[in-house]
């Protein structure tokens, strides 16, 4: 039975990104996502890790819910201030239990 958890800190480590909550922030606030956009889209991403999303998502892996909350997180919205409590910031409490 797999005990491994497929969390956004888990996702980043499985993507070769530094995951500390810090970072993980600094990442979405410097890599945002236009509404409708698709994560693969993101200029960020080496090929490798496009490959990655891929074939997780063609596989419907449990990665999916990370790589959908990863998502969600990079998007750009005018609705919210990004580091307020209701905005990014608060999304990121939340993701870590804060």
């Amino acid at each position: 039975m797999e005990t491994f958890k497929h969390d956004i800190t888990h996702l980043f480590d499985q993507l070769g990104l530094p995951n500390a909550s810090s970072d993980i922030e600094t990442f979405i606030m410097n890599n945002r996502l236009k509404e409708g956009q698709h994560i693969t889209e993101a200029k960020c991403w080496n090929e490798s890790q496009i490959e990655f999303f891929k074939n997780e998502f063609d596989q419907d892996s449990e990665w999916c819910i990370a790589i959908d909350e990863l998502t969600e997180l990079m998007i750009e919205t005018n609705t919210h201030n990004p580091l307020s409590r209701k905005g990014f910031f608060g999304k990121i409490l939340k993701l870590f239990g804060r």
